[in-house]
């Protein structure tokens, strides 16, 4: 099954829905990283809630239905329908985005000037993690079924999110291709609801970016996921390329892969000083981008250790 056009319109038509259902999984993550879970009343306890008619009344079938013996309802809540997928180990290390991890050993500058579409710096990159899926994955939800076979290879994928990591969701996805799906990656992630999916970019070899918004749709199925050695995944080229070049501003892109099957991995750029500078930060350096009349020059500035 391939989206087209299908993809975007089923998308637009459901983004009101989208958007509360994002605002009540906010509310829910923040409420379950401090113990407390969605515990829905029977008929009965709703129908004696409502019998209260007075504030003072209602406060106190509360206080009475706080204390009593709801402990298994609240971690029944609190509890995922389906096994949780690995986290990330390295959610915060340092040379990775996304899907990828950048050997930093690697890392070649262009020599010389360097004008708009030309490669300011390249170098090798390995996945960040991949594992293997144990036992068939095939799940309908609705109109929508998924289909993949033990053995099935997915990749790890870290968000980036400007949320406090105590109230934030899980970071992690974990992305495959399937062969039967929507022709595209598909990234996965556990909710309370069951295991939620989205959209990415890219090819069976690589995951290069992961749609922002999830589908609607929760699977039931387990998904029982064995990581693998990082070591054991192959090196891929990658090149940093100055997409656009403007007299005031630089856009620059990561792509991955062979020229004739890239997969963009970051997006990024940067403004120019009063010295004709834009840095880019690299992790533990910036990327120093100078202007010289219609190309740019480009070096490293390696900051200084924190005390």
């Amino acid at each position: 099954m391939r989206t087209g056009l299908v993809g975007p319109v089923i998308m637009a038509a459901i983004q009101p829905s989208l958007n509360a259902e994002k605002r009540a999984q906010g509310l829910q993550n923040c409420l379950r990283h401090r113990g407390f879970g969605k515990v829905t009343l029977t008929p009965e306890e709703a129908a004696a809630f409502n019998a209260a008619k007075t504030d003072e009344a209602r406060r106190a079938w509360l206080d009475s239905f706080m204390a009593g013996d709801i402990a298994q309802r609240v971690q029944a809540a609190l509890t995922p329908p389906t096994p949780d997928l690995p986290s990330a180990t390295d959610a915060d290390a340092p040379f990775t985005v996304g899907a990828v991890r950048i050997d930093p050993a690697s890392l070649a500058l262009a020599a010389g000037r360097v004008s708009e579409g030309g490669e300011i710096l390249t170098g090798v990159l390995r996945r960040r993690a991949t594992a293997i899926l144990q036992q068939d994955f095939n799940t309908h939800s609705g109109v929508i079924g998924i289909y993949a076979p033990a053995g099935t290879i997915f990749q790890e994928y870290v968000r980036t999110s400007p949320e406090d990591p105590e109230i934030r969701d899980e970071p992690t996805l974990w992305c495959g291709s399937f062969k039967r799906g929507f022709g595209m990656p598909m990234c996965f992630h556990n909710t309370l609801h069951g295991l939620q999916f989205y959209m990415g970019d890219g090819n069976g070899q690589l995951v290069g970016h992961v749609r922002a918004e999830p589908w609607l749709v929760y699977f039931k199925e387990p998904m029982i996921l064995a990581v693998q050695a990082v070591a054991t995944d192959p090196p891929i080229s990658f090149r940093i390329i100055a997409q656009s070049l403007r007299k005031s501003s630089v856009v620059l892109i990561a792509t991955a892969g062979t020229r004739n099957d890239a997969v963009e991995v970051w997006r990024g750029g940067a403004t120019f000083d009063a010295e004709n500078k834009a840095r880019v930060g690299f992790w533990d350096r910036d990327l120093v981008l100078t202007r010289a009349g219609e190309a740019v020059t480009v070096a490293f500035d390696v900051r200084a250790p924190t005390q």
